[in-house]
This record gives structure tokens, C-alpha cells and sequence, in this order.
């Protein structure tokens, strides 16, 4: 009785997994179709306004104000990365300038090669 118990409960655990992971491929699968179709359908939009008649100067500010924004978020962000990634590597190379002057002079001179990478 135990072990019938026991198998029904594995077979659906394992039929819950799956169906977990077929989800899981489905949202996958739709949110690449749904980037994919973006930027087919913004490539296409962009071209067809390229080809039409000239484009009042408002209709152009309406389309270009949220990439300008995108554009200034992203320097935003950029910026500050930029400067403190330098920040850090130039203190690192400090850092590690200061310990290696105060490394004993014998730790300094490079290790002779020898046969036995370790003494007894």
C-alpha cells in the first residue's frame, strides 16, 4: 500500500516538473518571438518613415524624445561605471605596490627551479 502511495506521488511530482519546464519554454519561446517581432516591425516602421514625404518637425520631436531619453539614462548610467571601475584599478595597483614594498627582500628574489616542486 505504502509503495503504490509512494509511486503516485512520484509520478506526479515529476509530471508537475515537467509541466513546470514546458511553461517555463513557452514563456521563453514567446518573449523571443515578442523581441523579434519589436524590432521587425520598428525596423519596418523606421523605413517606411524614411521613404514617406517630409515629416513635420513635431511629429519627428514626439518619435525621437523617448530614444533621447533612453540615450541620457544610459549615459547616466555608463558614466559613474566608467569612472569608478578606474577608481578601484588605480587603487588595486596602489595597494598592491604598497605590499609589494613591504615584502621581505627574500620573498622579493624569484624562486630557483628545482626538480622537486616540494621539500621534505
Amino acid at each position: 500500500m505504502s509503495q503504490t502511495k509512494l509511486k503516485t506521488l512520484d509520478t506526479k511530482n515529476s509530471r508537475t516538473i515537467v509541466s513546470h519546464f514546458y511553461i517555463m519554454i513557452i514563456v521563453h519561446l514567446h518573449t523571443s518571438l515578442f523581441h523579434s517581432a519589436g524590432v521587425i516591425l520598428g525596423a519596418v516602421a523606421g523605413m517606411l518613415l524614411r521613404v514617406a514625404s517630409p515629416i513635420h518637425p513635431d511629429i519627428i520631436m514626439v518619435i525621437a524624445f523617448p530614444g533621447d531619453i533612453l540615450m541620457r539614462m544610459l549615459k547616466m548610467l555608463i558614466l559613474p561605471l566608467i569612472i569608478s571601475s578606474l577608481i578601484t584599478g588605480k587603487i588595486k595597483r596602489v595597494i598592491c605596490f604598497c605590499f609589494f614594498l613591504m615584502m621581505p627582500i627574500d620573498r622579493l628574489a624569484f624562486f630557483p627551479v628545482s626538480e622537486k616542486p616540494y621539500h621534505d
